[in-house]
């Protein structure tokens, strides 16, 4: 037995009797305190003269917090004799890790309870970015599932080169923004985190290969199809592992989403609008960059919005492919066909064209100077009945709204002049530029005004986006498509 004396303590580790396999920030071993109890100790693979002798305050960082599924740190620090920095935890009773082992993967119900007590865990220490969520890091104590290593990442992150650091990550949860060296967020734990839970449902991370063919898989490839899922499971991972980590769903959001997953589980009455949602599967890229005042940093914000641009693009596409799919199914003779910008359903006289043409570059940051909305593409919606000839259109936004912090999410909004002026559409709602659109949503009046408030099309929502927009063209196809009323909901 090796002893190891910290700020707490004096413990003892034996190095032959590991706990699992060694991790990329360091290797777990059987030990005990100075009365003989079991300790699990973790040795770091960093040393004194790496770390400069920085201290490691991992225990006394969390020992002031009320922790419900965050592994208690016992003891942590550098060893007096050896200079090693080492963790002492208490013995888990096994991991995640070893529950994959052994099973291989989890139904999604399993799953899911899972990954809500881990989201609970992040979310108690919201202001550490845990940077090594895998499922060796989830520990079973108590008779509950705890996140372990908070802070060791961000410890051995600012302790080593570059080069080492990129043999410390775990190839198969790492974020691309990890792979480029960029600052972790907490969207970088978002995304390991759809790893995880990729590999819950699977029984494999959603890459595999060697670390090099990892990199560029993470950052470059989208995962294979999640199957044996509902929708929204499948919609929720995909959400966690798009690229950019501006377009990922907030840890809260993540959370409510796995929420309604189990909610829905449990005995219900059989709901058709759920079932219709249900079917619907969307799959989805980065958080723009903070400007920055150099000029030498200008050009990756702009390629920062240009990837969350193609991002959104893909979003918006899959949403109107899951819209086609529901009308084709219900109506053979519905013809779909796309060009270049457009994409097109017909039914009958009626068509609905979804026009993306916007959605190339992205915006610039000041394209919204009134709102001040941080809006980086748009797109446009559009209803057309040719007798009596009628129209309704609404403009699509993929935006991080002045009051939907930290997020950004495709809108539909619908305009209308302002009866207070002469000026007018000829068809309301409808579809406006950037610029009438940003006045439409300044605090000052202006001649044009929304019908109806900015709302969500993606994800969870792609469901009543379809119902609404499908309703829309059936009033159409009937020729009374002039009826409907101009705000939301469009059927009473």
């Amino acid at each position: 037995m090796k002893k190891v004396r910290l700020p707490k303590g004096v413990w003892s580790y034996d190095p032959n009797r590991p706990l699992g396999p060694a991790g990329g920030f360091g290797a777990v071993f059987a030990g005990m305190d100075e009365r003989g109890s079991p300790v699990a100790v973790k040795r770091l693979h960093v040393d004194a003269a790496q770390a400069a002798h920085r201290e490691l305050r991992v225990a006394e960082v969390l020992a002031s917090r009320n922790l419900q599924h965050v592994m208690p740190v016992l003891d942590a620090g550098q060893d007096s004799e050896s200079e090693q920095y080492f963790v002492i935890m208490p013995v888990a009773q096994h991991s995640l890790q070893d529950i994959l082992r052994h099973k291989g993967k989890l139904d999604e119900i399993a799953a899911a309870e899972i990954l809500a007590q881990i989201v609970s865990g992040l979310g108690e220490v919201p202001d550490i970015v845990h940077r090594d969520l895998k499922p060796g890091n989830v520990l079973f104590l108590d008779g509950r599932w705890h996140v372990a290593d908070f802070g060791i990442a961000r410890f051995v992150e600012e302790s080593t080169s570059t080069q080492t650091l990129k043999d410390c990550l775990s190839p198969h949860y790492a974020a691309p923004e990890q792979w480029n060296y960029e600052r972790a967020t907490s969207a970088t734990d978002v995304y390991a985190l759809g790893c995880v839970a990729y590999t819950l449902i699977t029984g494999n991370p959603p890459f595999d290969g060697t670390v090099d063919e990892l990199q560029r898989k993470h950052g470059q490839e989208a995962p294979r199809d999640l199957v044996g899922c509902s929708p929204q499971m499948s919609t929720l991972v995909s959400m966690m592992l798009r690229k950019a980590p501006g377009a990922r769903p907030s840890l809260s959001r993540v959370g409510a989403v796995l929420s309604q997953i189990l909610k829905a589980s449990g005995p219900t009455a059989p709901s058709p609008a759920l079932d219709r949602l249900a079917a619907a599967a969307a799959a989805h890229e980065r958080q723009q960059a903070e400007a920055a005042a150099e000029a030498a940093k200008v050009k990756k914000v702009q390629q920062d919005r240009n990837a969350l641009a193609a991002e959104a693009r893909s979003t918006l596409l899959r949403v109107f492919g899951d819209l086609a799919r529901r009308i084709s199914t219900s109506v053979p003779t519905a013809i779909v066909r796309s060009n270049a910008s457009s994409h097109y359903i017909t039914v009958g006289q009626s068509t609905l064209e979804l026009d993306v043409g916007m959605t190339g570059a992205a915006m610039g940051e000041d394209a919204f100077p009134r709102s001040k909305w941080d809006v980086i593409c748009g797109g446009v919606i559009e209803v057309r009945q040719d007798s009596p000839r009628h129209q309704r259109a609404a403009s699509l936004w993929y935006t991080k709204r002045t009051d939907k912090q930290g997020e950004y999410r495709w809108y539909e909004v619908g305009y209308e002049a302002n009866p207070l002026t002469r000026q007018g559409f000829e068809f309301e709602p409808a579809a406006v530029s950037p610029e009438l659109a940003d006045r439409a949503h300044s605090p000052a009046m202006d001649v044009v005004q929304v019908s109806y408030q900015p709302t969500p099309i993606d994800d969870e929502n792609i469901g009543e986006f379809c119902e609404r927009w499908a309703h829309i063209l059936a009033e159409a196809c009937a020729g009374r498509l002039r009826n409907l009323p101009r705000s939301l909901p469009v059927f009473r």
